[in-house]
């Protein structure tokens, strides 16, 4: 019995045995295997975390093993943060009339974002799969840089997005 309880840092994306794909769900028995022979389980994992992720395999036999001392196989990684995409779309010029939409799209799993006008912050927005639309009060003319603020998460690095906006007067 080869069992494995993957860390909660680590998602199985496949298993197979000699090659083959099998269904592992945390426990794969092999029926038999042949004096002086191996098999070989290779399980693919995506990491979902950064940091230390360690696991450990276990080989469990209903007969006496000569060698347990092979039994059992430990793997530590380290995952470093990953830079998260973050796009920032405004237009570039408008009026003092138009209304301004600030439209953020970050990776699905990212959470929120703060929002500052000229380095004032004006809206803390939650990301819908990683998306958010915010439209800030009226803006007086001039040029203005807004500043899109991720802070970062347990996957992610944090990031910043900066864009500048000319408003016009309406005449």
């Amino acid at each position: 019995i080869i069992s494995d309880n993957l860390s909660d840092s680590l998602e199985l994306q496949s298993a197979t045995l000699d090659g083959e794909k099998i269904d592992f769900t945390g426990e794969y028995v092999i029926d038999s295997i042949d004096a002086s022979s191996s098999k070989v389980i290779i399980l693919t994992v995506k990491a979902t975390k950064s940091g230390l992720i360690e696991n450990t395999v276990k080989v469990t036999a209903t007969e006496e093993d000569p060698n347990p001392e092979n039994n059992q196989a430990n793997a530590s990684i380290n995952i470093n943060k990953i830079m998260p995409s973050l796009e920032v779309t405004i237009p570039e010029k408008a009026t003092t009339l138009d209304s301004i939409d600030i439209n953020i799209k970050m990776p699905a799993d990212a959470d929120k974002v703060t929002v500052k006008l000229d380095d004032v912050e004006i809206a803390v927005a939650n990301l819908e799969n990683g998306q958010a639309n915010i439209k800030p009060d009226s803006l007086a003319a001039g040029t203005h840089t807004i500043s899109v603020v991720y802070d970062g998460s347990d996957k992610y690095l944090p990031t910043t997005e900066m864009k500048d906006i000319t408003l016009s007067k309406d005449d």
